[in-house]
């Protein structure tokens, strides 16, 4: 120093300059980190948005049929809503699962009522997931149309509804305008913190 000593104000006034550097530096990190944050909400939840009318058509699915080997049961799980794993003679390794979009468009009754263990079962799943290598796996494959000779339980035009219905419903938009919230938030902090 040029060996003048500060007076109490001056010492006041200086550490109140070194906290609001420290509070300006430490917001300017957090206004990155919120910034990425609503980059990522906003391709996430505007990825869903946007393919939010797009449809599976029956053409893309391709009927696969076989012997039940499980009690047919719908489960409810709290995070994913309900759903039901078929399990077949000729493809035990694979899990054909209606999930939380087609299961609200199953006949649920007339399935248990008609269907039992040993029964004959068809179903319809994607083009990309039917491959010999693929069907030799351990994994879940999507069911979007499931029917005997008799009687269809499910079709794909139930999970296409349950689809738009829950990519255009209000949470959605209420997450979207959440992402933007949390973008135009980021910039506020980087913009205010950079004077």
């Amino acid at each position: 120093m040029t060996g003048k000593e500060l007076t109490k104000k001056e010492k006041i006034k200086r550490s109140q300059l070194e906290r609001q550097l420290k509070n300006s530096k430490a917001e300017r990190k957090s206004a990155i980190w919120i910034i990425t944050l609503g980059i990522v909400f906003i391709l996430i939840f505007g990825n869903m948005w946007i393919n939010r009318n797009q449809e599976i058509k029956k053409d893309e699915l391709i009927l696969i049929a076989g012997t039940v080997s499980n009690k047919l049961e719908l489960k409810r799980e709290k995070s994913i809503g309900s759903s039901m794993i078929i399990q077949l003679d000729e493809y035990p390794r694979i899990d054909f699962k209606i999930g939380r979009f087609s299961a609200p468009g199953l006949k649920l009754t007339s399935l248990q009522n008609n269907i039992m263990v040993g029964d004959r079962i068809q179903i319809d799943i994607l083009k990309d997931d039917y491959s010999n290598d693929r069907l030799s796996d351990q994994r879940t494959i999507s069911v979007y149309g499931l029917r005997n000779d008799e009687l269809e339980f499910l079709d794909v035009n139930s999970y296409n509804e349950t689809r738009k219905k829950d990519r255009n419903s209000i949470s959605m938009y209420l997450l979207l305008g959440f992402s933007f919230w949390v973008l135009g938030y980021g910039i506020y902090l980087k913009v205010k913190n950079e004077k």
